[in-house]
Parts: C-alpha cells; sequence; structure tokens
C-alpha cells in the first residue's frame, strides 16, 4: 500500500511535468510568433511587388541640385504625428536614352512650328539649333536637333496680340484638360504625356516682366499649364490571393509623377491665355525636352518613406523650394535661416526626377518627395518646403 507521502510525491511530479509541457507549448508559440514577426531581426517579410532584377546595373546617385539656406542654420528635422505611408519595396528605373537626329525629325519639327503659327522657313543656328521667328520678331521658337529640346519665347511688350485685351475661361481646369491636347497638336503626346498630370494656374505679367498668380480668372492674362509625365513605377508581383488583393491596405499598383529641378515645373511646360484655340495666337512660352525611354526597365529596392527622412536629416536630401507665409506661388525660393523642418506624413509622395539634358546620367530615379512647414530662427510665421531624396536601397543605407 502506499503512503500518503508517496501519493503526494506522485502529484507533484505529474504538475511538474505538465507545467513543464505548458511551458514548452507556450516558449514554442512565442518563439514561433517572434521568429515570424517584423521585431525578428533576421525576418525577411514577404513582398506583394516584382522582384528587383537590378536589369540596368549599377545606378549613380542622383545630383539633385539643391536650394541654399542661410549659413547659421541648424535646423532640426521632424514628422508630424501622422503615420508615413506606406509604398511599394521596389521600382521600375528607365534609362533616357541618348538624343538623337532620326531621318524625320526635322520634318516633324515644321510641323510643331507650324501648329504655332510659324511658316516652314528657319534659320540654322550653331550647334545644330534651328529657329523660326515671325514677321515681327516678338516670337521665336528654336528645337535642338541633336538634343531634342524646344524653347519658345514672346517678347510681350512687343508682340501684337499679346497686347490685345485677353478673355480667359473662369475654371481653371479648362486649362487642365486643354494641356494634354495642345501637347498632342503639337506632336508631344508620348505615352508618358498624354497619361500624365497637369497643373495650371492662372498668371498677371508686371512690368518687370515677371509672372505673379492672381486667384481669380479676371484679374489675369495669362495661364500656366505644367504637364508632369507619369510612368509606372510597381506593380503587385503575380499569384496574390484575392483576399490580400481586396484587402483595405492591400497592396497595388503605383504610378510615378515626373518632377524636374522646379517643382512647380513639369516636364512640359507653357504659357497660354483666351481659350486656347489658335496656338499661334495663344500660347506664348513654350520648354519640352522629346526624350525617349528604354522599353524595358530595370527593377530596384527602394528604401521606406522613414528612412528617406533619415537620409534627409544628415544631409543626403535635396531642398528644391523654400517659400515664407503668403510667399506668390512664381516666387523664387529664399535664402532664409530655418530653424525646423516639420514634414507632413500624408502628403509624403514617391515618383521620379528627371535630370537636364545636360546631365551625363540619364536616368529617371526613383525619388521621395517631402513637402511640410518651414519654421524660421527670426520667428516669421512659418513657411513651406519641398525635398526630393534618392529612393534607391544603396550599400551605404
Amino acid at each position: 500500500m502506499n503512503s500518503l507521502f508517496d501519493i503526494s510525491t506522485r502529484i507533484r511530479k505529474i504538475l511538474l511535468f505538465a507545467a513543464i509541457i505548458l511551458l514548452v507549448v507556450i516558449g514554442g508559440d512565442t518563439l514561433i510568433r517572434f521568429l515570424n514577426s517584423p521585431l525578428n531581426p533576421f525576418f525577411a517579410q514577404p513582398s506583394f511587388y516584382i522582384d528587383a532584377n537590378n536589369a540596368l546595373g549599377e545606378i549613380p546617385v542622383p545630383q539633385i541640385p539643391t536650394q541654399a539656406i542661410d549659413d547659421s542654420s541648424q535646423p532640426a528635422f521632424f514628422v508630424e504625428t501622422s503615420q508615413l505611408p506606406v509604398y511599394p519595396d521596389t521600382a521600375y528605373v528607365y534609362r533616357i536614352e541618348e538624343p538623337r537626329e532620326k531621318l524625320n525629325t526635322i520634318e516633324n519639327a515644321r510641323k510643331t512650328a507650324s501648329a504655332l503659327g510659324f511658316s516652314s522657313a528657319f534659320s540654322e543656328l550653331e550647334g545644330g539649333k534651328i529657329e523660326w521667328k515671325n514677321q515681327a520678331a516678338s516670337r521665336s521658337l528654336q528645337f535642338d536637333r541633336n538634343l531634342q529640346t524646344w524653347r519658345m519665347r514672346t517678347q510681350y511688350f512687343v508682340d501684337a496680340e499679346a497686347a490685345k485685351a485677353k478673355e480667359l475661361q473662369a475654371d481653371i481646369k479648362f486649362y487642365d484638360n486643354k494641356g494634354k491636347s495642345v501637347a498632342s497638336g503639337l506632336g508631344f503626346g508620348v505615352a508618358s504625356i498624354s497619361q500624365g498630370e497637369v497643373v495650371s494656374k492662372f498668371a498677371k505679367l508686371g512690368v518687370n516682366g515677371l509672372f505673379t498668380s492672381p486667384l481669380t480668372s479676371t484679374s489675369s492674362d495669362y495661364v500656366t499649364v505644367d504637364v508632369f509625365r507619369k510612368f509606372s513605377l510597381s506593380r503587385v508581383r503575380n499569384g496574390l490571393s484575392q483576399q490580400v488583393l481586396q484587402s483595405a491596405r492591400g497592396p497595388r499598383d503605383f504610378e510615378g509623377k515626373v518632377y524636374t529641378n522646379d517643382p512647380r515645373i513639369g516636364s512640359l511646360h507653357m504659357v497660354v491665355t483666351n481659350s486656347v484655340n489658335d496656338l499661334g495666337k495663344d500660347l506664348y512660352e513654350l520648354d519640352f525636352v522629346n526624350y525617349e525611354y528604354s522599353t524595358t526597365p530595370g527593377v530596384y529596392r527602394v528604401i521606406s518613406p522613414a528612412e528617406a527622412w533619415e537620409r534627409i536629416r544628415v544631409g543626403r536630401g535635396a531642398l528644391m523650394l523654400l517659400t515664407t507665409q503668403g510667399a506668390d506661388y512664381f516666387a523664387p525660393s529664399e535664402v532664409l535661416n530655418v530653424s525646423r523642418f516639420v514634414a507632413n506624413a500624408p502628403t509624403v509622395e514617391i515618383g521620379y526626377w528627371e535630370p537636364p539634358i545636360t546631365d551625363a546620367n540619364r536616368y529617371l530615379f526613383p525619388i521621395y518627395i517631402f513637402r511640410g512647414r518651414a519654421e524660421f530662427a527670426d520667428n516669421r510665421p512659418a513657411g513651406e518646403f519641398t525635398f526630393f531624396v534618392d529612393a534607391l536601397l544603396r550599400s551605404d543605407s
């Protein structure tokens, strides 16, 4: 017969064994959860986007020019409390092909000049440029056959059409809609332009020859129309379940807006007036580079918005625009003593930077665009800023 001591000993052993089993189960479950969580430094989170292939080789760091701030500035960098948006972890990189003259280049250039009201006769300039002028020589159009660049200018205080009263459409969206149709009529209707984003602004020409931005059409003479190219930036990988794709925060295909050195100026920039029905009379300025892009882009890893903001904080971003409160839309950046840059998280964007034609590294570079509030050391009312920063994952990121 077992003694009471033997029975209690067995019970203690059974309870100890059960406790050990329970601890093993709980510990194992905790370990599995940790190994499959982002807290695990060795955990590779699954990507919902196409895999990187680095098909274009090593992409150089973009040399984006930056605006100056006062030498005495010691700005702090903050992100407002809103959560930074989530973007793909890979992006397409497009190579810009070497500009070259083709067999039909001059023929197509004559058609563009004709659409703008110029005669077929042109003058040959140095460096492969050709130029058209109207009869009064108040308007000129230049085309660089080697670099595929267009530039039209008007002497506003000499031009007969510029001296006439203007009748602008009251709804600025009218000009947004006109932007792409004008581009097509000029022979610039490539896919990246026809699928692009148009930003139009009412403008008034001052006696100093500079534009300011009134709020209404009745106090304006002209409209600036900027067409920003758009390209496919990233695509969702094949084979994802419908449950993943249809979830509220599920992955989606991304388009990238293309920026130039001035975030207000598109790849195609125009100054127009009236209803833009007669380009020979209603279009006054034009800037466009007829870039050609590689048909097969490479796919590269990109960093997160948080990592991009850290790059800006350590001086690896480019300040593109800095304005004071109430500054005119067309006003240039000022050199100011900045105490804080405070990013507006919901407005953070991923897109592309298009280098000038003179840049030796011709790619569409993926970038993050940060906008927000600039606070100044002299306690003047806060202004606004725009930063561009390289988005590609680098070996020293």
